[in-house]
């Protein structure tokens, strides 16, 4: 008589993320107001957005990004982020626990731009594609979302429009 014997094994598989610890929150008014934390995946790093809405609110959004997003000057194009909104300036760290409370949010300016755009032709660098950016008419801070043609005869248009309703 043979005896049959039967050996099971358990295989377990655990991830550990050993990521950078971060803020992570969306919309608020100060690093302060975020309560919320998490742990970035390995390719990631800790960023710190901060924004106007139409209304001239100005919000932080804070969490994980990847870092060859952060590393490169991709940069985020200027003036454009969604509907509505305009990115002031964002930054990404991984040195320390938590590094995006603190961080210095440095403008999104390109080349020598130190203002607001007024106009399309204001929109540095000059090579974006045609489409929904937000400028800043008669020196307001207060966005107002207008179609930017950038591919006309190598100038920029801007196109604004009235909807009645």
């Amino acid at each position: 008589m043979t005896k049959l014997i039967v050996a099971v094994f358990m295989l377990s598989v655990t991830t550990i993320n050993c990521g950078q610890d971060c803020l992570s929150c969306t919309g608020i008014e100060t690093a302060g107001d975020c309560d919320r934390r998490e742990t970035c995946n390995n390719d990631e790093v800790c960023f710190k957005q901060k924004y106007s809405t139409t209304s001239g609110k100005v919000l932080f959004d804070f969490g994980c990004s990847k870092s060859q997003l952060c590393s490169k000057s991709l940069g985020t194009i200027f003036g454009r982020r969604e509907e509505g909104h305009h990115i002031i300036c964002e930054a990404c760290c991984n040195n320390t626990r938590y590094c995006n409370g603190e961080l210095r949010c440095d403008p999104v300016i390109k080349q020598n731009y130190t203002h607001l755009p007024r106009e399309c032709s204001e929109i540095i660098p000059s090579n974006l594609t045609s489409g929904i950016y937000n400028i800043y008419p008669f020196n307001s801070h207060i966005a107002v979302p207008v179609f930017c043609d950038m591919t006309t005869e190598n100038k920029s248009w801007t196109v604004t429009y009235i909807v009645f309703g």
